[in-house]
């Protein structure tokens, strides 16, 4: 669920708790199910630890996603590439900045397989490796950044027991 709609409902259950309190202060008593009564500082004590816990909900959603930088399609395939065999060399994740946008460099694996440029959405935007040639797909258009000039986040690091 997208933060904002996590921060949306944050706010309406304050709302909500906010005017069940403001009844509560008029009668001292609410009414749960008919028949069951609760006094107020049971409700006040149930809402604040709600708020709480919907608060802390939503910060640590926040967090996580600007901790790791990683999205979530592409979390995704690295969960993918860590659960496949042991590649030779190992896969390895890239950022870049290419043609004024953030893309992601996934290099060849082996042996006249595709390297895959993904765009910030994970849409395939072209294949600039590998193949029978080693030139890829042909369809990337204008000069790839070099290697260095991008970031590393993720490189396999599992070892073949040597």
């Amino acid at each position: 669920m997208p933060q904002g709609w996590l921060v949306i409902g944050n706010l309406s259950l304050v709302i909500v708790f906010y005017l069940v309190i403001g009844y509560c202060k008029k009668i001292n008593y609410c009414c749960l199910e008919e028949g069951d009564f609760v006094n107020k500082a049971t409700v006040l004590s149930a809402a604040a630890v709600l708020v709480f816990v919907q608060c802390f909900v939503v910060m640590a959603m926040g967090s996580s996603q600007e901790r790791s930088g990683i999205p979530q399609w592409l979390q995704g395939k690295i969960d993918e590439l860590e659960k496949a065999p042991l590649a030779n060399p190992p896969a390895m994740v890239y950022k870049c900045f290419w043609q004024d946008r953030t893309i992601y460099y996934l290099p060849p694996q082996c042996c006249d397989r595709y390297s895959d440029l993904y765009d910030e959405s994970g849409r395939i935007i072209c294949h600039p490796g590998g193949g029978i040639t080693g030139r890829g797909d042909g369809k990337c258009k204008g000069p790839l950044p070099e290697r260095d000039k991008c970031t590393l986040i993720w490189k396999d690091d599992r070892s073949h027991g040597r």
